[in-house]
């Protein structure tokens, strides 16, 4: 979603980091007026988010959430690895497509 476009409550549904890698803020951080202004300062244009405040179910959220950490987590010692890489962005995909379909 284009950083612009984001509203208060909104959650991440990835680790967002800046143009060198540097972890800026982690995935299932809900996002306030403060970070969506550092967003839009660190110059970055688009970020993943799982829903808006009061849409869908906020179980079923943190369910996405827990399950997107698991994967990092599960990926983190192949961060070198780009084949990995890019089987944890697919899986974590996955899970986010999987959760619009309920």
């Amino acid at each position: 979603m284009a950083v612009k476009e984001l509203k208060p409550g909104m959650v991440l549904a990835e680790d967002v980091k800046n143009f060198q890698g540097v972890l800026l803020l982690k995935s299932g951080t809900a996002l306030d007026e403060k970070r969506i202004k550092l967003l839009k300062t660190w110059g970055l244009d688009l970020v993943s988010v799982i829903s808006e405040e009061g849409a869908g179910d906020l179980a079923q959220t943190e369910k996405i959430i827990q399950t997107i950490k698991v994967l990092e987590h599960r990926f983190s010692p192949y961060n070198e690895d780009p084949l990995m890489q890019k089987i944890k962005e697919i899986g974590i995909e996955y899970v986010k497509w999987n959760s619009n379909d309920r």
